[in-house]
């Protein structure tokens, strides 16, 4: 009986033991953030703004999922693609807080995106470079900002830009003259509103 039993303990052990050893596999095998503690601090919108890969402090970097969970893409292999980055999110990996941007590709057929460590970034100096030669070159760089938001490329272009290109502003923007001349006064106007009902969705309206 006692052989039998000890037996029995000997075999037990060896099956905890296998089982912990495929855990702790799994777990380290999974990502370097794994067994780290990973709290979101604080997270808001950012003004999208256009960043390249600093290569030599991202030469082991990688872009993550939501809170660190997995690598989507090394940052090596991306010198000279351009990101967008739109928000901003404070960890807390052990207690220590890291900044991390949000950033997506803008300028390669298949699109890569992820969380990113600011320190990995640089800012693009594109606004101060790029030259609008024809319309056609306007309503491109429109098109590659998002939607009814110019990015800080566009809000730097010449003024003699906006004044030959006023008709593209103001189609994709809706930026027309749309009231008569006269209704603004220093850049202000009141509105009536008759029905007392209407007055709380017209306040949200504009």
């Amino acid at each position: 009986m006692n052989l039998h039993k000890k037996s029995l303990q000997a075999i037990l052990l060896a099956s905890l033991g296998f089982s912990v050893i495929t855990i702790h596999q799994v777990i380290a095998g999974n990502d370097s953030f794994a067994k780290q503690r990973v709290k979101v601090v604080s997270k808001h919108k950012l003004t999208p703004a256009s960043y390249k890969i600093n290569r030599q402090k991202a030469k082991k970097g990688y872009a993550y999922s939501a809170k660190l969970a997995t690598k989507k893409f090394k940052l090596a292999n991306y010198p000279k693609t351009s990101f967008r980055a739109t928000y901003k999110e404070t960890l807390s990996v052990n207690g220590k807080k890291r900044v991390y941007y949000y950033i997506k590709s803008t300028n390669i057929k298949k699109s890569v995106a992820g969380w990113v460590w600011h320190s990995y970034l640089t800012k693009s100096s594109s606004a101060k470079r790029i030259s609008i030669t024809s319309k056609k070159s306007l309503e491109s760089l429109i098109k590659s900002a998002p939607d009814l938001q110019p990015t800080s490329t566009i809000r730097s272009l010449p003024n003699s830009i906006y004044d030959k290109y006023r008709s593209v502003f103001n189609k994709e923007y809706n930026v027309g003259n749309f009231s008569d001349g006269g209704t603004f006064d220093h850049h202000t106007a009141v509105i009536y509103v008759t029905d007392s009902d209407l007055v709380q969705a017209v306040s949200y309206a504009i």
